[in-house]
């Protein structure tokens, strides 16, 4: 089960840090000085249609508002008649560097074109689709060389007055990347530090700052996938990178170096590593995210990792046999059967294939073998299996060897019973045989 990205869930922090001055290569950064601001997480988990310089633009606006409106806790919408903001030349050297003035004019000419997708259910509990701006207004005024900017109304509700779903992100950290992909993984960071903590619908409890992040919704956070009008069916933009390699190559594994070296060097609190989740035959469909801060570093090292190092485990350790028991089983003593049998099939697709399972589900729904303890067995043996960091760090294959071969057929013997491996296309019959009533 991999984290909903649509759903973020809970107020999440940054604290503050140790920074020291920017790197020569972002003139005039340390005038923008190291401040938190919030975004609600609807902004954070918004697909990336924003350049670099359009998304430090951006950051600045929201700085903007925070001193206007927020500090004076002017959150009402009478209060936004005046989303007036001016800028200088000076201001747009201190966005984008003293020599890209003229490339931060024009991406603040252009965040006006662009749209922020939102989608909302309404009143009638319909589901409505729509873009808004961020800016809708644009001048220029040759005579004093200001820019005047009008922020949108609409956007105003994701950045200020904000009690819950939200992020807090330093703004000094996030106008030095250089990326849009470095400023979203940082984003996401800072989005799952804090008191973050993961529990899938299974129950199974993710280290902190941990979670499991599904590629297609990495890819539409991303906006790698192909989009269309919701209405005409128009395509209006391609799709990239379907390989997961090029994915890693072009976009992970950059905004992650980029990240770690800010955090090994003082000028960020957060840094990310991650390791592949799940496959499908040879397609990762989904990876691990580990999110370190400076109140909860990486133990080992504050170092991406490398092929050798001890494998990333994403799940809480359980330290003593009776709780391992206890933790598996008594999460589940009040379902039903019907609950049990429901849970065990899902929690066997996770590395089994259909055929497969439905021969462990028919196994079990034998009038001799159906019963809650054989089910809470199963359960067990699985979730005892997962929490060992070999089998987190293995491929598909060896997952489904360890659940076939150990889990249930040798491991369920500590309960007095176990389940034969189901049977080979050559050999099937012959297995059949030897299980009277199977099929």
């Amino acid at each position: 089960m991999t984290y909903d990205l649509d759903k973020a869930l809970v107020p999440q922090g940054l604290s503050s840090g140790c920074f020291i001055d920017s790197p020569a290569s972002f003139p005039n950064r340390r005038r923008i000085g190291h401040e938190t601001v919030l975004w609600s997480n609807f902004i954070v988990n918004a697909p990336v249609v924003y350049s670099l310089l359009e998304r430090r633009l951006l950051y600045f606006l929201t700085l903007s508002v925070k001193h206007r409106f927020t500090e004076k806790n002017l959150g009402v919408p009478d209060s936004w008649k005046e989303l007036y903001f001016e800028m200088t030349d000076a201001d747009l050297g201190k966005i984008g560097g003293v020599t890209n003035v003229l490339q931060t004019y024009r991406a603040l000419s252009d965040i006006g074109e662009k749209f922020m997708s939102i989608s909302f259910v309404n009143e009638h509990g319909e589901r409505i689709d729509g873009k808004v701006h961020w800016v809708d207004t644009f001048f220029y005024n040759a005579a004093t060389k200001k820019y005047k900017v009008r922020m949108s109304p609409e956007i105003m509700p994701y950045l200020i007055n904000l009690s819950k779903a939200f992020t807090a992100f330093d703004i000094g950290t996030a106008m030095q990347l250089s990326s849009k992909f470095s400023q979203k993984f940082y984003e996401l960071c800072c989005q799952f530090s804090g008191d973050f903590r993961y529990i899938d619908n299974s129950g199974k409890i993710f280290k902190k700052n941990v979670v499991p992040i599904n590629i297609q919704d990495l890819r539409r956070l991303f906006n790698l996938e192909e989009e269309k009008d919701p209405r005409t069916g128009e395509v209006l933009t391609k799709g990239k990178y379907k390989n997961f390699k090029d994915i890693r190559k072009r976009i992970i594994e950059p905004a992650q170096a980029e990240l770690n070296g800010l955090y090994l060097s003082g000028q960020s609190n957060v840094w990310f590593d991650y390791c592949e989740c799940d496959r499908v035959g040879r397609k990762i469909t989904s990876f691990y995210f580990f999110v370190y801060t400076k109140e909860n570093p990486k133990k080992e090292n504050s170092h991406i990792w490398k092929s050798g190092d001890t494998p990333l485990y994403p799940f809480e350790e359980v330290r003593s046999s009776s709780r391992k028991k206890e933790s598996s089983v008594e999460l589940w003593k009040d379902c039903t059967i019907e609950q049990l049998e429901y849970i065990v099939e899902n929690l066997m697709l996770r590395y089994l294939g259909k055929s497969e399972v439905g021969y462990y589900i028919h196994f079990l729904s034998r009038p001799e073998h159906k019963s809650r303890d054989a089910y809470l067995q199963v359960i067990q043996v699985i979730s005892d299996k997962e929490r060992q960091p070999k089998f987190s760090s293995g491929t598909s294959s060896y997952k489904k060897k360890s659940i076939i071969e150990y889990a249930l057929h040798e491991n369920l013997k500590v309960f007095g019973w176990s389940i034969p491996p189901p049977p080979r296309s050559k050999k099937r019959n012959a297995v059949e045989r030897s299980i009277p009533g199977l099929w």
